[in-house]
């Protein structure tokens, strides 16, 4: 596996496919960055505004079709012009009826998704995938998030694939390059 690690916006990385966390059993593709830079790719590939939101609406139909995603897992979809393929990664736990996860549980579900989504990843062929810093909004801090990545990508470092990982906070950025210059 090779880790490149970019202070840069998502939405400017090439790769073959964009990595989308969800909670798994709504898999709604949510406000994170890779969704904005998903929903901003759409309005690149036609000049319709119509058509623009049509192939939007497409792509958020086909991730809702996936539900529910097991906790922890990933799934390859087909994606669009920028990237050909989309890995939905079930990220994020699914909070009900007064349900709360404690932060050990959110780093455990972050750490194992990161590693199925590399693996998921390599089975449908991709030679690279682009990622965010991911999990850092509710239970977790992005140091948390970032170790918690880390450890699910040193799980696979076997793998064949290149993971293009942005993160745009300077603090941020150094942490993670500390903790990939360590292993």
């Amino acid at each position: 596996m090779k880790i490149t690690l970019l202070q840069k916006d998502i939405a400017r990385v090439d790769a073959d496919g964009l990595v989308l966390p969800v909670d798994g059993q709504v898999c709604a593709i949510g406000g994170t960055a890779a969704a904005k830079a998903l929903k901003t790719s759409s309005t690149h590939e036609v000049e319709s505004v119509e058509e623009q939101g049509e192939l939007y609406v497409a792509v958020e139909e086909e991730i809702a079709r996936i539900k529910p995603l097991r906790h922890g897992y990933a799934k390859v979809i087909e994606g669009n012009e920028t990237w050909g393929h989309l890995v939905v990664a079930a990220a994020f736990y699914h909070h009900v009826n007064d349900t709360v996860f404690s932060p050990q549980q959110a780093s455990a579900l972050l750490t194992s998704a990161v590693r199925n989504t590399a693996e998921e990843s390599v089975k449908n062929g991709l030679q690279s995938i682009a990622m965010t810093l991911m999990g850092n909004t509710y239970r977790l801090s992005a140091r948390e998030s970032i170790m918690a990545i880390m450890k699910g990508l040193a799980s696979t470092q076997a793998e064949f694939i290149e993971v293009k990982w942005c993160i745009l906070r300077d603090e941020y950025f150094r942490y993670a390059k500390q903790l990939l210059d360590s292993l």
